[in-house]
Formats: structure tokens, sequence, C-alpha cells
């Protein structure tokens, strides 16, 4: 009915999201969507972030939901959650016994990274890359993996997720 459609309570909307967001974060808000506008179809495209912002500037989507785009000269942004990064390592590791985790006392430690695709890759390398901070080594992982390292099983570094990460 024409109501409806003056009042956008119905229709199509095409969202593009990094598969983390895609996983932690999506689902409840397109629950929200569906209890809010029953009349609205929302498709939602998981993809890498990279990807996620060639669709939104492309037309292909109406909007992305990816973690900080940086670029964004050609985007209009608007940030819709803050959410601090977490450590997730072995539950015997020396860093479980402390309440709170700085970027120095990950010094020295080995660490498992997402891709230069991810858009908390970019967040974290601000940190670890600057003058003060050694690498020992990273690891680039998978979904596989990061499941591994968050259950404690993987024994080969440690992960900074974003906290949403581990709902």
């Amino acid at each position: 009915d024409v109501r409806e459609l003056a009042t956008e309570r119905r229709g199509r909307v095409r969202v593009a999201s990094s598969p983390t967001l895609s996983a932690n974060l999506m689902p409840d808000c397109i629950a929200q969507a569906h209890s809010a506008l029953p009349g609205l179809e929302l498709v939602l495209l998981d993809r890498i972030q990279t990807a996620v912002l060639a669709s939104v500037l492309s037309g292909e989507v109406d909007f992305g939901v990816v973690i900080d785009p940086g670029q964004r000269e050609a985007l209009t942004c608007e940030t819709i959650l803050t959410e601090p990064f977490c450590l997730a390592c072995p539950p015997d590791h020396r860093l479980t016994r402390k309440r709170q985790v700085r970027w120095a006392d990950l010094q020295g430690e080995a660490l498992v990274l997402l891709d230069h695709e991810s858009g908390s890759r970019r967040l974290i390398d601000r940190f670890v890359n600057s003058d003060d901070f050694e690498i020992v080594r990273s690891v680039t992982s998978d979904d596989d993996l990061n499941r591994e390292i968050i259950s404690g099983r993987a024994r080969v570094g440690v992960k900074i997720p974003p906290d949403y990460s581990r709902r």
C-alpha cells in the first residue's frame, strides 16, 4: 500500500558486512529489523572488509557494516558501535592472570592476526607497528584457527579479537 511505501515499512535493503560482524553483530540487528519492520526484506552479503567497501561504493548494496573503514572521503560514515579488543589465549598463559592487558604487555608475544583485508587488523597494526613494539612472530589466521585459539586448543600465540566476537 502507498502509506507503507511512503513510510518505508516494506521493501528490500541490501547490506554487506564483514565476516566477524556478520556472525556476531548482524543476527541481532536482522532480528530487530524484522520485528520492527516485518515487510522489510533484508539481504545480507558476507564479505571481506575491502569487498564490503567496494560494494557500497559501486552501489551494489545500500550500506555496509565494517570495522573502521579507513579512508572515508567517498563514504558517509556513522559509528554504530564502539567495542574494545580482548585477548584470546590459552587458559594457562601468563596474561590470563591480568585483569587488564595493555598493548605493552603483548611485547614479545607471538601474535595471531587476521590478514590485512580485515578492518580490525588495521587498528591493531597502529599499535604493534610502532617503534617501541617488536613482534616476535605473527601468524595470519582463518576462522578454524580463530576458534582453536579462542578455545585454548591452539597454542600458536595470542589473538586480539574485538570483544563482541567472544559472544
